[in-house]
């Protein structure tokens, strides 16, 4: 439903949800308790099968088992297509293309870049910002689990839905403090006749810096002779500071819904765990600062856009997947018409 909430902005929505008597229960519960806390149904809706709609225009072709190893770039700094082994044969093969869209994940799509490696760009595309391999970040996530009094109510909630507590780090103010703060998702569902069972996970921003950061392995290579990455990624003490908010948030939470825990986080984990990882590619108004420009094409590479969440120069306290796909959509039609407008509001 729309929600109207300011931190989650409402949009087109494809079909609305309504919550069961036991999550309107809890939403009441904790709106009772706290009056800066805004709880709402988690938003979840099953994708549409985009590669079935694309099939169906009969311009669809699937290349399975092509290991990519290398993006080239003519001598004017244009695009070209990629280099790829195939997985069966192993012969080096190449695709030529004036439009490449480069969406293998955070990491593996840095590593590409990182791996493109040319006269015009030494240390690989992009890297002349220096941002290249930096700012890598992913939330800092704590979570409780835990039994609590059985729903009595009918309509019970399943494992899959839970309810989402934007900005709980304000449940107690009347509008939150600068910055992002942290969120959390609810789950509560009938695990027994005589109890349902408890789970709560809190996300919140990890600070993009630049020693948190990916690059080319020296010795290490993958199956096919690619560098593999070495990774350093650690929290800084403004993460474990607001992850020792979160833990006693979920203590509250917790206590409010008549819940034992049988365990909850000390610590949050480590990057990595909460599979949200962000940056390394990022974003920027120009050249020097960021490895992509405002529509996620590559500043050292016409033609190339880049459009996961190795693109974001910071990742806030939600899911990045709604972003990843609305930058795509914005840069798919900047690649398409020369210009964004119709996406920038």
């Amino acid at each position: 439903m729309r929600d109207n909430v300011p931190w989650l902005p409402d949009s087109e929505l494809s079909y609305e949800l309504s919550p069961t008597p036991a999550e309107a229960a809890l939403q009441s519960a904790i709106a009772g308790r706290w009056a800066g806390a805004r709880p709402v149904l988690g938003r979840f809706a099953p994708p549409f099968d985009a590669l079935e709609a694309a099939a169906t225009t009969g311009r669809l072709l699937i290349r399975t088992g092509a290991i990519v190893r290398e993006i080239e770039v003519d001598r004017s700094g244009h695009v070209q297509g990629v280099v790829w082994i195939d997985q069966q044969t192993r012969r080096e093969e190449r695709a030529h293309a004036p439009l490449v869209f480069l969406c293998a994940s955070s990491l593996e799509s840095t590593r590409l870049l990182l791996l493109s490696r040319s006269s015009r760009s030494p240390e690989g595309l992009g890297a002349e910002s220096g941002t290249l391999g930096r700012y890598l970040v992913d939330h800092v996530r704590v979570q409780a689990h835990g039994k609590g009094p059985p729903l009595s109510h009918a309509g019970r909630s399943s494992q899959a839905r839970c309810l989402y507590l934007p900005r709980f780090d304000a449940r107690d103010l009347p509008a939150p403090q600068p910055g992002r703060g942290f969120g959390v998702q609810a789950y509560q569902w009938q695990a027994h006749e005589e109890y349902s069972q408890f789970g709560a996970v809190s996300f919140a921003e990890m600070l993009p810096r630049p020693e948190n950061c990916v690059r080319l392995d020296g010795e290490r290579r993958d199956v096919w002779g690619i560098p593999v990455l070495h990774i350093e990624c650690s929290h800084g003490d403004e993460e474990l500071a607001r992850a020792r908010d979160q833990i006693a948030a979920l203590r509250e939470l917790a206590a409010l819904a008549g819940v034992t825990l049988s365990d909850i986080s000390k610590a949050p984990e480590p990057p990595g765990l909460a599979s949200h990882e962000t940056g390394t590619a990022r974003m920027g108004s120009k050249p020097e600062n960021s490895v992509l420009d405002p529509h996620n094409q590559c500043w050292e590479a016409q033609g190339l856009y880049l459009t996961d969440g190795a693109s974001f120069p910071s990742q806030g306290s939600q899911n990045p997947t709604l972003t990843i796909l609305a930058l795509t959509a914005r840069a798919c039609h900047h690649a398409l018409y020369g210009k964004s407008h119709a996406f920038d509001a």
